[in-house]
């Protein structure tokens, strides 16, 4: 096993902790805004005022598009991080043979999780308007 300079990772694992912080945001920001649907679904309930039905679709549709950007960014750490660990198994391998596999697991973690992140963004914002359109229904049915 190689000896492993701190310079040759250590820019990655900073890199790799900013992207995972902000992966780590869509999802805190995500589960908010699916807790946030639920309280408002109860609190207009409680209160014997009947939601609009296109505004129960919208927060089911924002939903379901949240639920699958928490998935996506759970996705992301997990590939990200298996990615990481790839590269440190890649600059401790001494054969050859094994440190291309490695090389090569580890450009395909990179080009999965690289994906992920952009699916992660684009169901976050399609959430989000789902769910400012619910909201926005509702105000207008208030009006």
């Amino acid at each position: 096993m190689n000896e492993i300079n701190e310079n040759q990772y250590k820019p990655d694992f900073e890199l790799l902790d900013k992207y995972v912080n902000y992966s780590s945001e869509l999802m805190r920001i995500s589960i908010l805004l699916i807790t946030s649907m639920g309280a408002l679904t109860i609190f207009k309930t409680k209160c014997d005022e009947v939601i609009p039905h296109n505004s129960l679709i919208s927060f089911y549709i924002s939903f379901v598009i949240l639920a699958i950007s928490i998935g996506c960014s759970l996705f992301h750490r997990y590939l990200a991080t298996d990615s990481m660990a790839c590269y440190i198994s890649y600059l401790r391998k001494v054969d050859e043979d094994k440190k291309e596999k490695e090389k090569v697991r580890f450009k395909k973690g990179l080009i999965v999780s690289h994906s992920i992140l952009k699916i992660n963004a684009i169901t976050f914002g399609l959430g989000v308007i789902a769910f400012v359109l619910g909201i926005a229904v509702k105000i207008e049915q208030i009006s």
